[in-house]
């Protein structure tokens, strides 16, 4: 991997560094961990020397009145944190920066999320054990396991996010989980749902999703490019 690289400049305000970075999700943490301003920006920042972040760009902010030794704190923080995991950082010396400022409606600040993992009955173990995996081992964000026979007697308002692996929940829940689930995610929470637990979901009547449409469509179009392929290599097309 390649160490990232510090941008510098003369009396920041903020810090920057772009999304698409595979450990930039570990770093976001680990700022929002240590108590800092986090926040992401949709739509491009563009800073001095030509330099630009794109669209989905995470800003730390230095905090207002702080003593020197904050700054120096938080650059340590980044420079040991972000460097090693080849992120690149990017002072920004002016709220004003073109394109977005750092004042505008376009930059929200983001919440730590507190994230629990349906394992148990029902849930495809190896998946459960990959999504685990990503976030404790490689991205250090804690994840409550939370057995699927335990969320009827759970108080689900600890968590932000609860994410459904691959699995056979029918076969576990029914309509008292899925309207838990229901009321939770209308207080806006987030469900994150893969594969068999979205056909779950879509049994319950919760949200429809057309598997057999989508699926009807994609064969159709398939057939009609082979199709042309087998002419055009016959000499027909």
């Amino acid at each position: 991997m390649r160490l990232g690289r510090f941008h510098e400049a003369e009396d920041p305000v903020a810090y920057g560094f772009e999304w698409h970075a595979y450990y930039a999700p570990r770093l976001t943490h680990r700022l929002m961990e240590a108590g800092y301003l986090v926040r992401l920006s949709h739509q491009p920042l563009l800073l001095e020397e030509d330099r630009a972040l794109k669209a989905g760009a995470v800003v730390v902010s230095i905090p207002r009145g702080g003593a020197d030794a904050q700054k120096e704190t938080l650059e340590r923080l980044l420079r040991e944190e972000a460097l090693p995991l080849g992120i690149d950082v990017h002072a920004i010396k002016t709220g004003y920066t073109m394109g977005v400022n750092l004042g505008s409606p376009q930059i929200d600040v983001l919440q730590k999320p507190e994230v629990a993992l349906l394992v148990g009955p029902g849930v495809n173990s190896i998946e459960a054990g990959e999504i685990w995996h990503l976030f404790d081992q490689r991205m250090h964000m804690p994840i409550t396991l939370l057995s699927t026979e335990r969320l009827g007697s759970t108080d689900l308002s600890r968590y932000t996010v609860i994410a459904l692996p691959n699995g056979s929940y029918d076969a576990v829940w029914g309509e008292r989980e899925a309207e838990k689930l229901k009321a939770w995610t209308a207080k806006g929470n987030t469900l994150i749902a893969r594969a068999q637990a979205l056909t779950w979901i879509d049994k319950m009547g919760w949200r429809r999703f057309p598997f057999g449409s989508w699926s009807s469509k994609i064969s159709k179009a398939a057939r009609r490019a082979l199709i042309r392929i087998t002419k055009k290599i016959a000499g027909r097309g």
